[in-house]
């Protein structure tokens, strides 16, 4: 009985070490206790001692009763790889408090979506495939918030100083966003959507909070594993911005009518940046629009990872990479850089329509804790603090 205890503890341990992409050496690293300690209550063989569990467990932000004490765990699909630690300890975090109240958040009737990709995909065919998914979805739900709506999704949303955008808790019936309130209006309802494509396609996986993506939006092929991260961005991009309306400003480059981009931009409630992607992603995957001189051809070695991460709603800094015409052996003209497409989109704005997303999450933290204080004699009181602390709000 005692070694499955340790067998048990072990599997937790090494659940929690991968999903943070840690080492044993970093592990040890983190929480001050020898490397050997650490390979030893990772294989089962070393007596669990609480104080040991206990300081591991808030050095990388895990709650040790759960660990311990919990009959089934972990119930909940959530990855911490590639996020910074401060990150990720908040996560954990969220992610201790949903595993607290969901039993008192409503249940969702989800349609369960799938991608048509086997072990690898075309970049060409991500984007045309998100681009059609969500024009049906916009027909049904105009909007991100239209959707969370119709199905009762909670959103968490927290001012934080931590370095992330947003990330999707679920249990399988339950799901919750996290959202970080910091960042611009425009930033958030793009995560919003970012987030609605993982609900509705990745519910079975395992979602990382962040990626990094190196020079993955440059690459002819995306791998299965890859696919998710850049499919949300794909489909947030066209949920706010219909590709259709993308399309047809884009036959105009590089003449566009600057009218009809900031009306994409307002109505979609976005930024100028958003608009600018589709805009490049419209020019490469649908090379008939594009005057014969203008046209590109995919060369995976002449595409270049460009800033350490591809950020939410700003994206790379620059995609400035090399390609070549179709019929010639030379560089293509630098019009056709997404860093020259900003250039020309620089004296357009950012939607400020995209400000009443705050209104969407007050009513949010609002429900969550009229929520909380219905069932609050079900928490102790330290428990009940722990909760109001992570979520950042207050009961009346």
């Amino acid at each position: 009985m005692l070694t499955n205890i340790r067998k048990e503890i072990a599997n937790r341990f090494k659940y929690e070490i991968n999903r943070r992409n840690l080492s044993p050496a970093k592990v040890s690293s983190l929480v001050d206790i020898p490397d050997s300690v650490i390979k030893s209550l990772l294989t089962g063989t070393r007596e669990i001692s609480f104080a040991e569990v206990t300081t591991i467990c808030r050095g990388l932000g895990i709650n040790p009763v759960r660990l311990v004490y919990s009959k089934s765990y972990p119930k909940s699909r959530l990855a911490f790889r590639n996020a910074a630690f401060e990150a990720q300890k908040l996560a954990a975090a969220v992610e201790d408090v949903f595993l607290l109240i969901k039993e008192f958040l409503p249940k969702t009737d989800l349609p369960v979506m799938k991608r048509t990709y086997n072990t690898a995909y075309e970049r060409d065919h991500i984007i045309i495939e998100a681009a059609g998914v969500t024009e049906k979805l916009r027909q049904e739900f105009g909007t991100p918030e239209d959707f969370l709506t119709r199905y009762s999704i909670p959103v968490f949303p927290i001012r934080s100083d931590v370095d992330f955008d947003a990330f999707v808790i679920n249990d399988g019936e339950r799901f919750a966003i996290c959202v970080n309130t910091g960042k611009p209006p425009q930033r958030i309802r793009f995560s919003l959507a970012h987030e609605i494509a993982h609900i509705l396609y990745d519910r079975d996986t395992d979602v990382p909070i962040d990626t990094l993506l190196t020079n993955l939006y440059w690459k002819r092929t995306v791998s299965e594993a890859e696919v998710p991260e850049f499919f949300g961005y794909k489909f947030a991009q066209f949920y706010l911005i219909p590709h259709e309306a993308v399309f047809h400003v884009a036959r105009s480059w590089p003449n566009l009518d600057f009218g009809a981009c900031q009306r994409l931009i307002d109505e979609g409630k976005t930024s100028k940046d958003v608009l600018a992607n589709a805009i490049f992603d419209m020019l490469t995957c649908h090379r008939e629009i594009m005057p014969p001189t203008s046209r590109m051809e995919y060369d995976d070695d002449d595409y270049q990872p460009i800033g350490d991460q591809f950020r939410r709603m700003g994206y790379e800094e620059e995609r400035d990479i090399e390609s070549r015409y179709d019929d010639m052996d030379v560089s293509r003209p630098k019009s056709l850089t997404f860093k020259n497409i900003q250039t020309v989109m620089s004296k357009l704005q950012n939607s400020h329509e995209a400000k009443n997303v705050h209104y969407f999450l007050n009513q949010h933290r609002n429900s969550i804790a009229h929520l909380i204080e219905k069932e609050k004699d079900e928490f102790s009181d330290d428990i009940m603090q722990y909760i109001l602390e992570v979520l950042t709000i207050e009961l009346r």
